[in-house]
């Protein structure tokens, strides 16, 4: 191989496969897939709906512990009122939703329909969307993206939380910096007019 995948990056689906002459169709139950006969392209057709069943457990491994590590943070905010993280921080845990999101939804071949059923077989097309039904892809898909939805709402909101409270602070500095021009400039008007008192009285 040359570019062998890590071991983490695997993905497995198992299923069990039987032939039967009598049955009409192909069909799926329990995880098993009954065949009338060995038809190889009966057989690349399931195996379609499975590689992207396959792909899609990947990201969904992919974006547990992303979760775990966030999961925390709405309780944190709720008893505490403070998350205890930078903005840089919290925009690293946002990119990687959104990347993950990204990947799922436009990067990945998940949600396309293989050429090979537009061009060569359309007539296994129903088989193949039989089998990713089975395989609750697009459900899968909606899951996903309604988890990655949620927590990226709520990193917004922590952002411009965070925002806001740097901007605070900062227009506190500016606050302090025009007092103290104040305060220096009152100073030296004072100072100049004792100045010029004592020299009148004299």
């Amino acid at each position: 191989m040359i570019r062998p995948l890590d071991e983490q990056d695997i993905e497995t689906e198992q299923f069990h496969f039987e032939y039967d002459r009598d049955t009409e169709r192909p069909r799926i139950f329990n995880d098993i897939v009954t065949l009338r006969s060995g038809d190889h392209i009966i057989e690349l057709t399931l195996s379609h709906a499975i590689a992207q069943s396959s792909k899609l457990s990947r990201f969904e491994s992919r974006i547990s512990p992303i979760l775990i590590s966030v999961t925390k943070l709405p309780k944190r905010l709720a008893l505490y009122g403070t998350l205890g993280l930078k903005r840089e921080q919290l925009l690293k845990k946002s990119g990687k939703l959104f990347k993950l999101r990204v990947d799922v939804n436009l990067s990945s071949t998940i949600l396309d329909t293989p050429e090979f059923f537009w061009s060569f077989e359309p007539s296994l097309h129903p088989l193949y969307v039989a089998m990713r039904e089975y395989l609750e892809i697009d459900q899968r898909v909606q899951v996903l993206n309604d988890r990655c939805k949620v927590f990226l709402e709520f990193f917004d909101i922590c952002v411009d939380s965070v925002a806001e409270r740097n901007m605070a602070r900062v227009t506190w500095w500016f606050i302090l910096v025009i007092l103290f021009g104040v305060i220096f400039s009152l100073t030296e008007i004072f100072v100049r007019y004792v100045i010029i008192h004592r020299h009148t009285s004299t």
